[in-house]
């Protein structure tokens, strides 16, 4: 990639990865990330990923054979989540309802994997698992699935093509330095949004690599560079946060509101703010309508399903 070190009236060129080279004026750059698997030794063999949608549709078909094979036994269907943060709370949460019914207790004592690897020809594979404690042994354990939530890493570092000069400044974790603005450092005609740019808010903390921030990164870098194309000053990317949020099951999630300290909704409150939060971030009205229209059907049918599960379980007992 080649492009201005100062203003001027053109821009610059980037290569592809079939080997064309194309020129431009104003370059908008989001690559996005990708996961981290190769970090645990066997996790790319042996353990599921679950980042994108396809990955979703893997762990779905996984699940679905896993049930189908231990319906009516008394087997145990054993699943390990590695990873650390939000997600793996939440993944292991609806993994568990969905195997279980119910939601299920998070220990503190698993810290990180070591290794994943196969048992001998079945479909079995062991995770050896280091505790937290200081001093603890590791432990090996027995798993039907393992799925790997253990973060994403930036395609940023991987796409300088040998013989072409490398010129975008990138922090120590990959990611693109860019100014408030969203224009990358020295590069006053390429913006850069996503999961690859480093950018901090106003107090000097990194924003998280969220679909939310990006989205109104896309904002701000579509309006920024209509300004500078008109000689216009060009705004400082603001986001706010509206709080840490995690589900927990179907109905139930914690919700602490950036905007009201000291205050936590939790159970069917906390899973209602959370829809309501995510519904505020989604980009335009049209989404608005279709996921709002959606998810009171999905209600509606969770209410119709748990009051059938209910009179079943009474005229069995009865």
């Amino acid at each position: 990639m080649n492009g201005p070190t100062i203003v001027s009236s053109s821009g610059g060129t980037i290569q592809l990865e079939s080997g064309l080279v194309i020129e431009y004026d104003w370059l908008v750059l989001s690559l996005g990330a990708e996961p981290k698997l190769d970090v645990i030794p066997g996790a790319v063999m042996f353990a599921f990923p679950f980042s994108t949608l396809n990955d979703a549709c893997k762990v779905n078909e996984k699940l679905t054979k896993l049930q189908r094979e231990n319906f009516g036994k008394k087997n145990t269907i054993r699943v390990v989540v590695v990873g650390l943060g939000y997600s793996v709370v939440e993944l292991a949460a609806k993994v568990s309802e969905r195997l279980v019914g119910k939601s299920c207790d998070f220990g503190s004592s698993i810290e990180k994997s070591e290794a994943v690897e196969k048992v001998n020809d079945s479909e079995k594979v062991m995770v050896e698992v280091q505790a937290n404690e200081k001093g603890a042994k590791s432990q090996v354990l027995e798993a039907d699935l393992v799925l790997s939530s253990v973060g994403n890493k930036p395609l940023l570092p991987q796409l300088e093509p040998n013989g072409w000069p490398f010129e975008l400044p990138v922090t120590g974790r990959g990611q693109a330095k860019t100014d408030e603005t969203l224009e990358v450092n020295g590069h006053p005609r390429i913006f850069f949004v996503g999961d690859s740019s480093a950018l901090r808010d106003s107090k000097g903390k990194v924003l998280p690599s969220t679909a939310q921030v990006a989205f109104k990164q896309a904002d701000f870098a579509g309006w920024n560079i209509w300004a500078a194309i008109n000689n216009r000053p060009l705004l400082p990317f603001r986001f706010q946060n509206l709080g840490e949020m995690v589900v927990l099951g179907r109905n139930n999630a914690t919700s602490t509101p950036s905007f009201i300290e000291g205050i936590t909704l939790k159970g069917p409150i906390g899973h209602t703010a959370r829809k309501l939060a995510y519904l505020i971030r989604l980009p335009t009205d049209e989404h608005h309508v279709k996921v709002g229209i959606s998810w009171l059907a999905k209600s509606d049918v969770d209410s119709i399903a748990t009051v059938q599960s209910n009179i079943t379980k009474v005229l069995s007992g009865s």
